[in-house]
């Protein structure tokens, strides 16, 4: 099931691409960089051996996020194609600017919850640590006020990325079994170890209606959420209605 979309766009890039290829060029750049003092020097030198150890841990590292990306791309790469996807909407510049609006106020409230929660553990254990530790005190009070500058710093850009993503573009979404593309955002509940967790309608009173998409990946310690509201043009409501069906029979399985 395909909606044809009711208002045209033009052929939208694919920005992760653009990331698998950046990450393949620093790829390349350090594989290089393990044999660089060899070539340089003619010889193995002690500086260089240490050198190519950090270009190998990196080298492996940045791979491993090359390969993840060039697989995400691809699969951008055919939902732009409009393969394989169940809707593909397009909104007028009213619909997109009232949902950027709103939009924008819920992520910011989202971001300004998650910066306090760090704000206040961090104050906690860095008061602790310098009541406990009276004599390096000021270690504490300087790291603390570190990473909540460099929170603050990353919550406000964050916060403005996405406000100016959404005001700039024509908004544009692009839905699949396995994820959908909101915005020129991906988000993926298929393989790299997400999982589709729930689906729901979401319309509060003068609102346009939403789809909740909720999925979980895996980060270092336990599963991260990832909430996406998607929103439904006017008129879309019943090919909203089956999306929602189809996903969720996604889901059991």
């Amino acid at each position: 099931m395909v909606e044809k979309p009711a208002y045209t766009s033009e052929k939208i890039p694919n920005p992760v691409k653009k990331t698998a290829v950046v990450w393949w060029i620093i790829t390349g750049v350090l594989i290089a960089g393990v044999f660089w003092p060899y070539l340089l020097t003619g010889e193995a030198r002690q500086w260089g051996f240490g050198v190519s150890f950090l270009c190998i841990v990196f080298g492996i590292t940045s791979l491993i996020i090359a390969v993840i990306y060039t697989r995400r791309a691809r699969i951008a790469e055919r939902m732009l194609h409009r393969e394989d996807i169940l809707v593909h909407w397009t909104f007028t510049p009213e619909q997109w600017r009232i949902y950027a609006e709103r939009e924008h106020e819920k992520y910011k409230q989202e971001k300004k919850n998650v910066f306090l929660a760090v704000l206040i553990i961090t104050v906690i254990i860095c008061g602790l640590l310098a009541v406990m530790l009276t004599d390096s005190w000021q270690i504490f009070v300087v790291t603390g006020t570190g990473i909540i500058l460099m929170m603050s710093i990353a919550t406000w850009l964050a916060v403005w990325m996405r406000n100016h993503q959404n005001r700039a573009v024509a908004g544009e979404v692009f839905i699949s079994a396995s994820g959908v593309f909101l915005n020129r955002e991906l988000h993926i509940w298929h393989g790299f170890g997400a999982v589709l967790e729930d689906i729901t309608y979401q319309q509060e009173k003068g609102e346009m209606l939403l789809l909740n998409i909720i999925y979980s990946v895996p980060n270092r310690y336990n599963r991260q959420s990832v909430n996406v509201r998607v929103p439904v043009p006017a008129g879309a409501e019943d090919s909203a209605g089956k999306v929602v069906e189809m996903l969720r029979a996604h889901f059991k399985k």
